[in-house]
């Protein structure tokens, strides 16, 4: 759900049916963290085409630093396109601004393309879970055209993967024809900045020196070769949050991808082991050079030698592809190539979009009870003068030797981990400059997150395990009128329950449960996000939650709500004890705030039982059994009930709701 919002209604219109420019908009085509984008007619030429649009408004009680963060992105983003000329990149056919509706709107006009992104093309195979080798290496020959032209002229993508590639065509032979884009936080090398680099990335595929906020070409091709593992295995080299991630990725070896597909070629193990190393100067010595390793891997599987040119000089460049056991786990076995490193594999959680910024929150994500937050002050430097000692055919591993930035932030991960029992975190960072400061560019991390969140999760996964062996007749209403029938007695812990409460990202934000309890997370500023029960539908009815603000300031509930056409209800609640009802009456944004003010019930530090009696045209809102507003509205009588969170992220349990008769 987007914050594109007014106060009054008949403002914050949805945009179909108007003009921006020359360009006439038919109907919203998707969503997401930069802004919306349209099905629009060029009515100069005829021709149907996509435009991205960003609006110029925010809720007022709202800081608007983020929105003028996200024009500069988007102008930056568009900048970035433009200086492309490539058949495998999405062009860009106009950039501008308009005042529509007195509302300054920015946008971007591309081609439109029908067959969607090849994240969504891959899905309906998720019987299979994979695609052969062969069909893998015709859409990375694509991509890497694409990746080594933008080297070429000095931008690096930084954000790679499924969903940023979009589908022009399905060939013959079935395969689609791809179109890169999202240069939103693509990186110009040349480019120099006093202001602070931060990083911006999909955790899933940043490389190494991405996290340290070091960027070069090469971080483009490890995360190519994370798509490569992608599609050849149907699964991720590394699984878990955020930041078990960022572990993962400077710490950890991949598992061969025939460790999940037995039938893959020893080669490709060996390519995309090659592309995955710690060091940008030990994988390939261009994107497209990994692209043509990994199609000679798929020509000669069946040959006991395959060689291809290594970047490093001072080691063998033959693997040697004969005598491996169906289904045996391959060590690499090229002089120069990464031996496996073994460790358990982490809970895996989703898929979280990082803005890593100067100052990072690490909060407890994960799948224990628990969690610390961390406070790092120091810089980290990112040099990478590390020698990490010969790496021999399948005997010898790869031996790290990191530099002191990173080793501090290792040790300062590990005893959060050991903390948190594994715990995933999940990064709300400041906004971020794309331009570089320099091959010295720092990244610091400082916890906001408040030293209780430890003590906070906890409490909430024992209240929740608690509630959850309460029966449904020992718990009478506690609102006025005090009657009903108990209907749903949730502690959050898991989605067992058969409420079909919403997990994983929508719209830029995540609905996921973790450490026992049920968490609403939204990176952006300015924006909130809501995690639905799907499967409920209520009149009138008493609901409450507990919450506990894990970052940010505000949280709250949802209800009488409808997923299909995104209206619904919400009531939110902040630390300086104000709140907030608001009416949202479409998925354009389009919005009421009808109650509004402060009460000395709500608790500054974000823990808080939010309550909302319904009956008809009346509701009543409750914070810690308080009643602190009542009032009538007729907009809607029925619908879901949920959870929301205001940039942040909220861990919620013991939802409960008394149906009322």
């Amino acid at each position: 759900m987007k914050a594109f919002a007014s106060d009054q209604r008949g403002k914050g219109m949805p945009l179909d049916g108007l003009h921006i420019g020359r360009y006439h908009l038919l109907r919203l085509i998707g969503s997401g963290g930069m802004g919306e984008v349209y099905l629009a007619e060029d009515t100069r030429i005829n021709r149907q085409v996509a435009i991205k649009v960003i609006r110029g408004e925010a809720i007022p009680y709202l800081d608007t630093n983020p929105s003028q963060d996200a024009a500069r992105l988007f102008e930056r983003e568009a900048k970035a396109i433009a200086r492309l000329n490539h058949s495998h990149i999405l062009p860009l056919f106009d950039y501008g601004e308009d005042i529509v509706n007195e509302t300054l709107l920015t946008y971007m006009v591309m081609p439109y393309c029908q067959g969607g992104s090849l994240d969504a093309w891959l899905r309906p195979k998720s019987e299979r879970r994979s695609l052969p080798p062969q069909e893998a290496a015709y859409l990375l020959n694509q991509a890497s055209d694409a990746l080594q032209y933008a080297h070429d002229q000095q931008i690096i993508h930084q954000d790679v993967k499924p969903s940023n590639f979009l589908i022009r065509a399905i060939r013959e032979t079935g395969l689609p024809d791809l179109l890169l884009t999202d240069f939103g936080v693509a990186k110009f090398i040349a480019a120099n900045s006093s202001n602070s680099q931060s990083i911006r990335g999909t955790p899933s595929y940043m490389a190494p020196e991405q996290w340290e906020g070091n960027p070069v070409t090469e971080t483009d091709q490890y995360a190519l070769a994370i798509m490569a593992y992608q599609l050849v295995t149907g699964r991720l080299p590394f699984q878990g949050g955020p930041g078990q991630m960022m572990y993962q990725h400077l710490t950890n070896e991949p598992q061969p991808p025939s460790t999940h597909m037995p039938s893959l070629p020893a080669d490709v193990d060996t390519v995309i082991l090659h592309a995955l190393a710690k060091k940008p100067e030990d994988r390939f010595a261009s994107i497209s050079a990994f692209a043509r390793a990994f199609q000679q891997a798929t020509k000669d599987s069946n040959s006991t030698v395959f060689q291809f040119t290594l970047q490093s000089t001072n080691v063998p460049s033959t693997v040697q592809a004969q005598d491996r056991p169906a289904g045996k786990d391959l060590y690499a076995t090229a002089a120069g190539l990464p031996q496996e490193d073994r460790r358990p594999s982490l809970p895996t959680s989703d898929n979280n979009k990082v803005i890593v910024g100067d100052k990072a929150v690490i909060t407890d994500d994960g799948s224990q009870p628990g969690g610390e937050s961390l406070t790092v002050n120091d810089k980290i430097p990112a040099t990478r003068g590390d020698d990490r000692g010969n790496r021999t055919s399948g005997k010898q591993g790869r031996r790290s030797s990191l530099s002191m930035g990173r080793v501090i932030l290792l040790v300062l991960l590990a005893l959060i981990l050991i903390a948190a029992s594994f715990a995933s975190f999940y990064f709300i960072i400041g906004p971020k400059l794309l331009y570089p400061t320099g091959p010295n560019t720092t990244a610091t991390a400082q916890a906001q997150a408040s030293a209780n969140a430890l003590a906070t999760s906890r409490a909430l996964s024992a209240s929740a395990t608690a509630q959850g062996r309460a029966t449904a007749t020992a718990e009478a209403n506690p609102y006025p009128p005090n009657s009903g029938t108990l209907a749903i007695n949730d502690p959050l812990s898991n989605n067992s329950k058969g409420y079909g409460w919403e997990e994983g990202e929508r719209d830029g934000g995540f609905c996921t449960f973790t450490g026992g309890t049920y968490h609403s997370i939204i990176p952006q500023s300015g924006v909130f996000h809501s995690c639905l029960a799907l499967a409920t539908h209520f009149t009138d009815f008493a609901f409450e939650v507990q919450a506990a603000v894990i970052s940010g300031t505000s949280s709250g509930i949802v209800f009488r709500a409808d997923r299909a056409t995104t209206h619904l209800y919400y009531f939110i609640l902040d630390e300086r004890g104000n709140f907030y009802l608001k009416v949202y009456f479409d998925k354009f944004g389009t919005s009421s705030v009808i109650a509004s003010g402060s009460n000395p019930a709500i608790n500054a530090d974000g823990h808080n039982l939010i309550a909302v009696v319904a009956r008809g045209s009346q509701v009543d809102l409750y914070v810690n059994r308080h009643l602190i507003k009542t009032l009538s509205d007729t907009t809607f009588s029925s619908g879901q009930i949920g959870v929301v969170v205001l940039a942040g992220e909220v861990a919620f349990s013991n939802a409960r709701v008394w149906k009322l008769s």
